[in-house]
């Protein structure tokens, strides 16, 4: 079903979990994985308008984008021995992210993509460039939004006594 698939890596904790689910995945169909990171020359967001960094050699660009290519071949490294064919990539481009990822996909002839969900609200995701959500709003091809495991989730049951349950349907509980 799926040959060819491109897992996008953040530089964050969760990209040893995104990586060992992909390559999980690529052996069930047989497919070669492409490890792929986006350092994006101008600041994505509101805090970062206009803002851009340098690439020269020595700059705090060119740092990034060592440190990128060194966590790529740790985490390729850790995976080769599942027999998963694998190669990775660093684009460094001045459009958003969503945008880089998606014309690296269009270039390599992807058949699925990989990611992990961003976890921000919606009005976040409106009102500066999410990843995730670029991501999902443009792409032509499967998308697989894996959740970011490493921020664990507490649930508490919330208990109502004695009230109106349609009045604690609305938020907290009314007495």
């Amino acid at each position: 079903m799926f040959s060819n698939i491109l897992v996008v890596l953040q530089g964050k904790p969760s990209d040893d979990i995104v990586a060992g689910q992909a390559v999980e995945l690529a052996q069930t169909y047989q497919a070669k994985v492409t490890f792929l990171r986006v350092i994006t020359i101008m600041g994505d967001g509101p805090k970062n308008l206009g803002h851009q960094f340098q690439t020269e050699i020595g700059s705090s660009g060119w740092k990034r984008k060592n440190k990128a290519g060194w966590e790529l071949s740790r985490i390729k490294e850790h995976q080769l021995a599942r027999g998963v064919p694998i190669v990775t990539a660093i684009v460094v481009g001045d459009r958003s992210y969503a945008d880089e990822i998606l014309a690296y996909a269009d270039l390599g002839n992807y058949e699925l993509l990989i990611m992990v969900s961003d976890n921000h609200s919606w009005i976040r995701c409106l009102l500066s460039d999410c990843p995730a959500g670029g991501v999902r709003r443009k792409a032509q091809i499967p998308v697989l939004f894996v959740n970011d495991a490493t921020q664990p989730v507490s649930v508490t049951p919330k208990v109502i006594e004695n009230q109106e349950r349609i009045l604690a349907m609305f938020g907290e509980p009314c007495l």
